[in-house]
């Protein structure tokens, strides 16, 4: 029962991935980067995600939601250094945020320690 979802989670981030690889001709710098980042944090949720089931539905979703709101956190962060949309820097900082306390409720819910101090925001930036 869990190898279709295995399945179907693989060819849904290959899809998505496909999608990001694909690149227009005439691209910035900033959107080259970008389609980098974004891919990077795709395929390392796509690798994170794929967990051996450990018989327990609590710490398999937990594994397997914690790669996807980082890959979250990544792909805001990508857009904070890349994109120039002030409302959607506004957005991408909320995800930040939010993806960040969800992971730590996540990691708390099961009685893992919560790192006191999140990971730095890359160099020029800073969280709201």
């Amino acid at each position: 029962m869990r190898r279709p979802l295995a399945v179907a989670v693989g060819i849904l981030f290959g899809s998505v991935i496909s999608l990001v690889s694909a690149q227009p001709t005439a691209q910035s710098s900033a959107e080259t980067a970008f389609l980098s980042d974004t891919k990077a944090a795709m395929s390392t949720m796509a690798r994170d995600m794929a967990i051996k089931p450990t018989g327990d539905v609590d710490i398999d979703f937990v594994a397997m939601m914690i790669p996807h709101h980082q890959a979250a956190i990544d792909i805001a962060i990508a857009q904070l250094q890349y994109g120039k949309n002030e409302k959607l820097h506004e957005i991408a900082h909320q995800i930040v945020e939010s993806q960040r306390r969800q992971i730590a409720a996540m990691r708390a819910a099961l009685g893992k320690p919560v790192p006191n101090s999140e990971p730095p925001m890359p160099p020029g930036m800073k969280m709201k």
